[in-house]
Order: C-alpha cells, then structure tokens, then sequence
C-alpha cells in the first residue's frame, strides 16, 4: 500500500506512528498556557505539538515540517487535541519559521525545535534532520524560546 506521497507505507500509517520522546521535560520547559501562540517548528508526527495544544486551547498551533505526510498527519492529530484552536500547517523547513511567523502575522508565545532520528526517516534522504547551523541573524526577535 502506498501513502500519499507515493511511498510504502510503514509504521506511520498505523496510530500516530510517533510517540514524543521526553514529553514531559517538554511540557516543563515551554509552560504552555491557556490561548498562547506556540509554534512547532519541527512537527513530524505531531507528539509534542497535539500535546502542548491541548494545554493552550484556545489558541493559536504553527506546525512547520518538509515531510508533506507528517505534517498532515501532525495538523490532523493536533485539531483533535486542541478543536477550538487555529492550527496551521506550513510545508517549510525550520529555518523558515521568521518568514513564517511574519508571513501569518502572529507573535509566538512559544517556539521550539526537536531533532530525531527515525529509521523511517532514514529511508527517504530528501526527509529529515540535517546537522546545519543556522544564521542567528534569521531569527525575529519576536520569537520568544523557552
């Protein structure tokens, strides 16, 4: 069987496919509050944000992923956890998230990246983390990481 990207289908097409690692810490760490803006720039399956977005709801959910399949599967997931909140899923890369954030006009109140490696990333090479540092210098200052 294949997804909607054309490949074979795997561990992602049964459940959520992605449990979050560290989920708790997380959780810890970003504080998330009633009707904030957070911002996930990494969404993969969308662990950590359907999480966090329960805890702001309502309020306003950016998912950011380059894989087309997990980013849906990550909006799905999240518009189920947090159903009175605007949840937008943006086809872009995480060090897109200043044009992002400019181009929706919101001011996050949260913003986070997780980088992992899956073996089901590891299968398509256009897919996943790349150790990259990134320009401080694309970073608006209205992100506000915690």
């Amino acid at each position: 069987m294949r997804g909607a990207s054309g490949h074979a289908a795997d561990d992602r097409d049964r459940g959520h496919g992605h449990e979050p690692v560290l989920l708790t810490s997380v959780l810890e760490m970003t504080a998330p509050q009633r009707g904030e803006c957070i911002i996930d720039a990494t969404a993969g399956r969308g662990g950590h944000a359907s999480a966090i977005a329960a805890a702001v709801d309502p309020g306003v959910v950016i998912l950011l992923d380059r894989d087309a399949d997990n980013l849906q599967h990550a909006v799905e997931r999240t518009r189920i956890a947090a159903p009175n909140s605007r949840i937008e899923g943006v086809h872009a890369d995480f060090r897109s998230v200043a044009t992002v954030v400019a181009r929706l006009g919101v001011r996050a109140d949260v913003c986070w990246l997780i980088s992992a490696y899956r073996a089901i990333r590891s299968t398509r090479p256009s897919v996943g983390f790349r150790s990259m540092m990134t320009d401080r210098s694309t970073c608006d200052s209205t992100v506000r990481v915690r």
